[in-house]
C-alpha cells in the first residue's frame, strides 16, 4: 500500500511539511488529528494526536497494519527481510521528527486555545462545559509537552555534534 492509496481513503486531508493531516476515521473527529507521513524506509507511518491505535485506524481505512510496510514490489509485509548494512542512526532526522511532533502539539493546543476564547458558553449544559474545560486543559498540557519535544530536539541534536565532532577527531588522530 502506498501513502497516496491511505490519504485517498481519508477525509479532510490537508499536505504538511513531510505528510498529511486528516480527520482520523477511528474516531468522531472533528478536526484533523491523524499525521500521516512516510518512513525513510517507506514505512507508511500513522499517528492519531486523540489517542487511536494504528490498528484502529487501519481497521477503519479497510486495511491491515502489515499493508504499511514495504517488500520488494513497494507494497504490503516484509518484516522478516535483513538490511544488507546496518543504518547509522541519523541524529538530526531524529531530532527534525521531535521537533514536527512538537509543532503538532503546538499547533492544535494553539487552535484549540483560540477556538475557546471565542465561545458563548451561556446557554451550556454541565457535562458539555466538563468537555470544553477538559479540550482545554488538554491543550495546555499538549503545550508542555512541546516543550518538552523541543528540548529533547535540541539535546539530540547537541549529543549529534558532540558525536560527529568526536568521530571527526578520532579520524584525524
Amino acid at each position: 500500500m502506498t501513502i497516496d492509496e491511505v490519504v485517498s481513503r481519508l477525509d479532510r486531508v490537508k499536505r504538511t511539511g513531510r505528510g498529511y493531516v486528516a480527520l482520523c476515521p477511528a474516531h468522531a473527529d472533528r478536526s484533523p488529528s491523524l499525521s500521516i507521513c512516510e518512513g525513510e524506509d517507506g514505512r507508511i507511518l500513522l499517528h492519531c494526536f486523540a489517542g487511536c491505535s494504528v490498528e484502529a485506524s487501519c481497521e477503519a481505512i479497510g486495511c491491515r497494519v502489515a499493508d504499511l510496510f514495504p517488500n520488494e514490489r513497494g507494497n504490503g509485509c516484509n518484516l522478516g527481510a535483513a538490511q544488507s548494512t546496518p543504518r547509522r542512526f541519523d541524529w538530526q532526522s531524529t531530532a527534525w521528527r521531535f521537533q514536527f511532533h512538537a509543532l503538532l502539539l503546538w499547533l492544535r493546543a494553539e487552535s484549540i486555545l483560540e477556538a475557546a476564547k471565542e465561545l458563548d458558553t451561556s446557554g451550556w449544559t454541565d457535562e458539555e462545559h466538563d468537555k470544553a474545560m477538559q479540550a482545554i486543559d488538554n491543550a495546555h498540557r499538549d503545550l508542555e509537552r512541546a516543550d518538552l519535544l523541543e528540548s529533547v530536539a535540541f539535546g539530540i541534536r547537541a549529543r549529534g555534534l558532540e558525536r560527529e565532532r568526536y568521530a571527526h577527531h578520532t579520524n584525524e588522530a
